[in-house]
């Protein structure tokens, strides 16, 4: 996107119709989320037919510990370009932009593959007995890839572009590894979670080399040749307490599956990750309006438009608590016909599904407070936040996985939800003085509803 496209999203958003530009652009961010959220969601319900319910579990396992080790190897970086990429597209310092972007890739690959080595090494000296070796150890040497991966995909958010390096993820990935991991089944006469992690080994370096050229292509033109300028140390140092964030928030959505390996059978695990897979359809509305609202609202910060910012907010918290609530409800009701689609034995986490429904109708409904608290330089705080969140989840995972199970790990993780949106709702009212509720308010109490370019 050339710079001028997105100076002028960003005016766009200062003229009086930043509601109704934000809501069509996250509804083409719905739909490519929607899409890729159910080719993922059909991946999954293919590998646990095809593999059954131990060796998912063993793969589920795997994957959790590479998405937490990738972000340690992100070190906060993608979510701290959307912090800076815009500023540096405001006041034209191509300089920077384009050393952000080449040094940022340098860290993030370096970071991850120490990570992957580190983690290997912890493995065969623990040598957990539960769980499959070779695999585990496949999914912690997918960590430089997704790590890169997730860096190329915010570098293209922080650009206002939607194209190949911010769908592709969502869309080609899980397509390419239900074609792949179907080859490898057809090649050998029956899959398992080895060979699925060799799927995605090959559906993931696919997907990388085409976000980088993606997101390559949507640098302005005039950040494409100049001298890079580095600030790591700049980079770093706001970067860390992001690396924290994101480290507490994968620490609070992934200790139940951890804890649940360690304690329980890997049979419990695969199931539980059905639930799980099935209860985060809640919240795709607020990743979709994140991923569009975020560069917004660093921008209308970064300008001094606070009146934009918390339209914004209160428009994200408006659209995105109703979906919620209507994917409670399905899965309340249809919830065991729903896990059923993963295979035999995976309805008996219908109750874990209800209540992980619950806790996703909570995070929806808080609005994007962490989010906002990051872009407006919260970052701190949002960091003491989420920290304290991820170790009460982790001291209820340990208190109720071991006697109550799949039921334990879902009543930890509904809690925590409930307590981060709490403590970084908080965060915004007091900091900012922002209600994300406030429009949710005004549009069904208030004196005043919103109007439809509002919504």
């Amino acid at each position: 996107m050339s710079a001028q496209a997105i100076a002028a999203t960003a005016e766009g958003t200062e003229s009086g119709g930043i509601s109704a530009g934000l809501f069509r652009s996250t509804l083409l961010v719905v739909a490519i989320q929607v899409l890729g959220t159910a080719l993922r969601y059909a991946s999954q319900v293919l590998f646990a037919r095809w593999i059954g319910r131990n060796d998912y579990g063993n793969y589920c396992y795997a994957m959790t510990l590479a998405q937490i080790l990738a972000i340690v190897g992100s070190l906060g970086l993608p979510t701290g370009v959307i912090r800076f990429v815009p500023e540096y597209v405001a006041q034209s310092d191509w300089s920077r932009l384009r050393g952000l972007v080449r040094r940022g890739r340098q860290l993030v690959g370096a970071a991850a593959i120490a990570c992957a080595v580190l983690a290997s090494g912890a493995l065969m000296i623990a040598r957990p007995s539960k769980l499959n070796m070779p695999v585990l150890l496949g999914g912690v040497w997918l960590t430089p890839i997704m790590a890169l991966s997730g860096f190329e995909s915010d570098l293209s958010r922080s650009l206002y572009s939607l194209g190949l390096s911010y769908s592709l993820p969502m869309i080609m990935d899980p397509f390419v590894s239900i074609a792949l991991a179907l080859v490898l089944m057809r090649t050998a006469g029956y899959l398992t979670a080895a060979l699925v992690i060799a799927a995605r080994y090959g559906s993931l370096a696919i997907t990388l080399a085409m976000q980088t050229a993606g997101s390559q292509a949507a640098l302005p033109k005039q950040a494409r040749n100049p001298e890079p300028v580095s600030d790591t140390a700049l980079w770093l140092s706001v970067s860390f307490p992001l690396l924290l964030a994101g480290l507490y928030t994968a620490i609070m959505s992934k200790a139940d599956v951890l804890v649940l390996g360690l304690y329980r059978t890997t049979e419990e695990v695969g199931i539980y990750s059905a639930a799980a897979a099935t209860a985060a359809l809640g919240s795709l509305v607020l990743s979709a309006a994140n991923a569009r609202g975020a560069p917004l609202m660093s921008t209308m910060f970064a300008s001094g438009d606070r009146r934009g910012l918390e339209r914004v907010v209160h428009t994200v918290t408006f659209w995105c608590l109703w979906p919620a609530v209507a994917v409670a409800l399905t899965m309340w009701a249809g919830g065991e016909r729903i896990l059923a689609l993963f295979g035999p034995g995976f309805s008996t986490g219908y109750r874990a599904l209800a209540i992980l429904a619950a806790g996703h109708v909570i995070n929806c409904g808080a609005g994007p407070v962490a989010m906002l608290a990051i872009v407006t330089g919260h970052q701190a705080a949002t960091a003491r936040a989420l920290g304290w969140s991820a170790l009460g989840n982790i001291a209820l995972c340990l208190i109720l996985v071991p006697p109550f199970g799949l039921l334990g790990a879902a009543l930890a993780s509904a809690a925590t939800l409930a307590m981060v949106n709490l403590r970084l709702y908080r965060v915004a009212t007091r900091n900012l003085g922002i209600r994300p509720l406030d429009g949710l308010r005004s549009a069904i109490f208030g004196t005043r509803r919103l109007s439809r370019r509002e919504i």
